[in-house]
């Protein structure tokens, strides 16, 4: 997903790169020589505020941009969530090139006056299929994403099982355990390895009738745009 962003913003005529590298101060001052950057994303917190405060006053010219990219669920599932929102805010009140993008559209951080937080709203790109009638019986319905807490994977599982479909299963990460789960309740399902997002979108556009939603607290995310565009 970082290389299709900057694949997208070389597209339209300002460079990036995408950089992985270790979490600590010395590899990151060594990236912001190395690139000399104008702006540097740092995306879901990659960075903890600590660091980010240690190496942005050593580099005046680039603002550092720290994402908070997800829903509220996650200050229940990972205990940095919520400290880290709290103290990028900080920063970005007390160091000129610190900034917290958020992604919550009624932008409650302008609104209480706080500087340097901003909202980027979720921009969803056409995807290069033609949509078409889905013409299997009985139709595939997907469940997408990576394996984690703060997705009901295990309640779509039951309840595509309680429905009586088949189902495709696409899972990042701990792909094996969604699979012993989903045969431990007897699912009719077949597996699509974790591949690019061109071949998701031809996968969904050709064989997929229903998009099961795997998450407890997004309405309306980027693979339920997918589905519908399909």
């Amino acid at each position: 997903r970082g290389q299709h962003v900057v694949d997208y913003l070389a597209s339209n005529g300002t460079p990036a790169a995408v950089e992985c590298i270790e979490q600590t101060a010395a590899a990151l001052s060594s990236v912001l020589r190395l690139r000399r950057p104008q702006v540097l994303i740092n995306r879901a917190f990659f960075f903890p505020c600590e660091l980010i405060e240690q190496v942005a006053p050593e580099f005046p010219g680039v603002q550092f941009v720290n994402v908070n990219h997800s829903s509220h669920a996650y200050t229940q599932a990972d205990p940095r969530w919520l400290s880290e929102q709290a103290e990028t805010i900080r920063l970005a009140g007390e160091l000129d090139n610190v900034w917290f993008g958020h992604v919550d559209e009624r932008d409650i951080f302008t609104k209480l006056g706080l500087p340097r937080c901003l909202w980027f709203p979720n921009v969803v790109t056409p995807q290069p299929t033609e949509a078409r009638e889905p013409t299997l019986s009985p139709p595939l319905c997907s469940l997408a994403g990576r394996w984690h807490i703060v997705k009901n994977q295990t309640q779509q599982i039951m309840a595509m099982k309680l429905a009586g479909v088949r189902a495709l299963l696409v899972v990042k990460t701990q792909d094996e355990l969604a699979q012993q789960f989903a045969r431990s309740i007897g699912l009719d399902f077949e597996v699509m390895p974790w591949g690019s997002w061109a071949e998701w979108n031809r996968v969904i556009a050709r064989r997929v009738a229903v998009g099961m939603q795997a998450s407890f607290s997004e309405s309306f995310n980027y693979v339920a745009l997918e589905h519908l565009m399909a």
